[in-house]
This record gives C-alpha cells, sequence and structure tokens, in this order.
C-alpha cells in the first residue's frame, strides 16, 4: 500500500502484484529447494502488492465523508475473503 501511494500508483501495483503472483506459481511447481524460498517470497510480495493496493483503489471510489464508504469496504475485504 505504501508503495502504490508513495511511487508507483495504484494500477501499477495490482499490475505488478498479479505478474509477481504468477512467476511465484510457476517457481513453486519447480521440485527444488531453492525455487520454493524464491516462490513463496515472491508469492508474499505479490499478494502484498494486489491485496493492499485494491484496499487503496477502493478508498478512492468514494469521497471523504461519505456514507456508502464503510459498505464498500464491507463488500470488498468479503470477496477477498471469499
Amino acid at each position: 500500500g505504501f508503495l502504490a501511494d508513495k511511487y508507483i500508483g495504484y494500477w501499477r501495483a495490482v499490475f505488478y502484484g498479479i505478474i509477481l503472483t504468477i512467476i511465484a506459481n510457476v517457481f513453486l511447481i519447480i521440485p527444488k529447494t531453492e525455487c520454493l524460498y524464491i516462490g513463496l517470497s515472491s508469492l508474499i510480495c505479490g499478494i502484498g502488492l494486489f491485496k493492499a493496493s485494491n484496499a487503496s483503489l477502493v478508498g478512492t471510489l468514494y469521497s471523504k465523508y461519505d456514507i456508502k464508504k464503510e459498505n464498500g469496504f464491507t463488500l470488498f475485504y468479503m470477496g477477498m475473503n471469499i
């Protein structure tokens, strides 16, 4: 979320998070210990970029004092957890 806010933007952070997650899954199917560690660390970074940036993006959809903002976040987190 911090990287998306300060440096690369929300859309790029989501895109890079998806790419890192795909790369991580490729590394996880290779049966070597080194690839396991690379895959897990890439997965952690990818999901961190993806999920935090999506939450920030949902925050930009509503104005600061909009009463629908809480409902939007509730739907977002329910969808992410499902």
